[in-house]
């Protein structure tokens, strides 16, 4: 809650299986929104991608390395984009010698 600028939101992304607690005057005095987000059964979907029934590739708008993070924030804010990831700048792939980085400058999609 601390590096929530004041009139700003926090988003509460978690599964939890326990009471947990936290210091809500930040929350209150820094009037912070708190937004939450649980997650659903993850079986059924997992089942579906296995079958091939949802392809996900469709859903990333943009891939950048991580030296890169503030150009991917700027992508995430535009209209349309569904999903930016920001990965390690030499993401390993299972070349022969399992020592080949992909480019992703190059995979990236221009917008």
């Amino acid at each position: 809650m601390r590096a929530a600028r004041p009139r700003g939101a926090v988003i509460l992304k978690s599964t939890l299986h326990r009471a947990s607690s936290f210091d809500a005057v930040p929350v209150v005095v820094n009037e912070i929104t708190l937004i939450g987000s649980r997650c659903g059964r993850f079986e059924p979907a997992l089942r579906l991608l296995r079958r091939g029934a949802i392809r996900l590739d469709g859903m990333i708008s943009a891939v950048y390395p991580l030296a890169e993070a503030p150009a991917a924030f700027e992508t995430a804010a535009r209209k349309g984009v569904l999903k930016v990831l920001l990965v390690p700048e030499e993401e390993k792939h299972g070349g022969d010698d399992g020592t080949r980085t992909r480019d992703l400058r190059r995979d990236r999609p221009a917008f």
